[in-house]
């Protein structure tokens, strides 16, 4: 999902989705790329059980970025650039 919003003077770009995510390490892809990597994340992992689990991010890109996760399970993430 992506998306565009004007408040005030400031505009926002967004990404938000959902994946599957594993201990190797998961590619998440944005339907479009972001205009630069300034952006801030807002991501949920948990597992099977709905349990959160820790996460780490790499690889932040304008077209996605990797989470790898400390279990498997699903993440649910927002990113969200001010332009």
């Amino acid at each position: 999902m992506h998306g565009f919003s004007q408040a005030g003077f400031h505009s926002r770009l967004w990404r938000a989705g959902s994946s599957s995510v594993t201990t190797g390490g998961t590619n998440i892809t944005f339907s479009l790329p972001l205009p630069s990597t300034d952006y801030s994340l807002e991501i949920r992992c948990y597992d099977g059980s709905g349990n959160n689990i820790d996460y780490t991010i790499t690889n932040k890109a304008t077209t996605g970025f990797t989470l790898t996760p400390a279990a498997n399970g699903t993440a649910e993430y927002v990113a969200l650039i001010n332009i």
